[in-house]
């Protein structure tokens, strides 16, 4: 009986360890999401200062990138450590490391095109 229970309780810890990184995988994807979206206005600017408002609030959107970043790293680690350990849910944890390694790829070519288009304004 002690061995089911605690077999049970190890079943249980997997499974909230799994639950936190999923917790935080979807709160970084919404972000993710989130700021494509800021990115992906049609704004652009029709006189010289306008451009300089628009490239200097890009230029804050890449701080928050930035900022942002340590997070991004501390949620891949965890679903890291989770496929080392040979987790349950591996599947699930790859799929969802690779759908936050392209959100972030993905919303970091955003901001550099996005760039150029103001740049060139």
């Amino acid at each position: 009986l002690k061995h089911k229970a605690s077999k049970r309780g190890s079943q249980l810890e997997e499974s909230l360890r799994f639950q936190k990184f999923y917790s935080d995988y979807r709160e970084m994807m919404s972000w993710l999401n989130e700021k494509k979206a800021l990115l992906s206005s049609d704004e652009l600017a029709k006189d010289f200062s306008g451009a300089e408002a628009l490239l200097q609030l890009h230029s804050e959107r890449k701080g928050e990138i930035d900022a942002q970043d340590e997070s991004l790293r501390a949620t891949t680690q965890i679903g890291q450590n989770l496929l080392s350990s040979g987790h349950y849910a591996s599947q699930d944890v790859k799929q969802c490391l690779q759908s936050l390694a392209e959100g972030k790829s993905s919303l970091l070519n955003l901001w550099k095109e996005r760039k150029k288009a103001f740049e060139q304004c």
